[in-house]
């Protein structure tokens, strides 16, 4: 409970600090062009003066990946997790073994059928950016009908795809937008999660091996078929696609799962310099 607190902190001060210092991230005057809801912090133009803030905003994701893994922003900050939690995601994880298209996708790394995915997903952010800085810089033709090209890609993506993705749930599985990779804020951290300090790591894998349920696997929204797997050959489990939602830490009938992270790591020197 208190990590959760420290949490919702965490991103009340980031969002506070976006809407004082860059309040194009929510522009009042696209309400009135177009009827959408969409995420705090992908709303707005890209113009020199926010360029800054984007290219921080990544290194600071990519930092606390390292760190913290995928999690510290697809399962805190991420504004779009929250339509998954609670008593509604919980019954929607069965989908993860039983939809026809989750089938082919079950385990702990991006097949090849999803690059189109991930591929297209930042390209078209990209085009969208790209675009919508040269209209904020005097491009012609770079703003169709008055409406930021930024804009329009957010609308598209949390308007229309990201619905119909959650919308499908019961065809492709769980979490479709992070696990299949057409977020690219997720494939981002994602990437610095696989080679940073972040795992779930267990107490005894010989307890695995034990374990009749599996239910670690069962429980992960992402549908990471090989958790219990890589438990058992090398005690730990570390994935780009695992988002740190804890789901297999509080299914585990044995309490052998926990997070591990740069505090670990620091914990485990601290012990050693006292040895010493």
């Amino acid at each position: 409970m208190e990590r959760k607190k420290w949490n919702l902190t965490f991103a009340l001060v980031a969002y506070t600090l976006y809407t004082v210092y860059f309040p194009n991230f929510v522009d009042p005057k696209y309400y009135r062009v177009l009827p959408f809801w969409g995420n705090i912090g992908s709303l707005g133009p890209v113009y020199p003066g926010i360029l800054a803030a984007l290219i921080g905003s990544y290194a600071l994701y990519a930092g606390l990946a390292l760190l913290f893994g995928r999690r510290s922003y697809c399962s805190t900050l991420c504004p779009s997790a929250v339509m998954y939690g609670g008593t509604l995601g919980q019954a929607m994880i069965k989908y993860n073994y039983s939809a026809p298209a989750s089938r082919k996708h079950i385990g702990s790394k991006f097949k090849e059928s999803l690059y189109p995915i991930i591929g297209s997903a930042w390209i078209l952010i990209l085009i969208a950016a790209y675009f919508s800085y040269l209209a904020n810089t005097g491009g012609r033709f770079a703003d169709p009908y008055g409406v930021d090209p930024a804009v329009i890609y957010s609308v598209t993506v949390w308007n229309v795809i990201w619905y119909i993705f959650f919308m499908s749930i019961p065809l492709v599985g769980m979490s479709p937008c992070r696990r299949y990779g057409w977020c690219t804020t997720g494939t981002f951290v994602g990437f610095f999660s696989r080679i940073g300090l972040f795992r779930l790591k267990v107490h005894d894998p010989s307890q695995c091996v034990k374990c009749e349920t599996k239910a670690c696997v069962t429980a992960c929204e992402v549908g990471a078929g090989d958790l219990a797997g890589q438990f058992i050959k090398q005690g730990y489990f570390k994935s780009s696609k695992c988002v740190g939602s804890g789901s297999c830490v509080l299914a585990c009938p044995y309490d052998n799962i926990y997070f591990y992270d740069v505090r670990n790591v620091l914990s485990e020197l601290r012990q050693r310099l006292k040895k010493k």
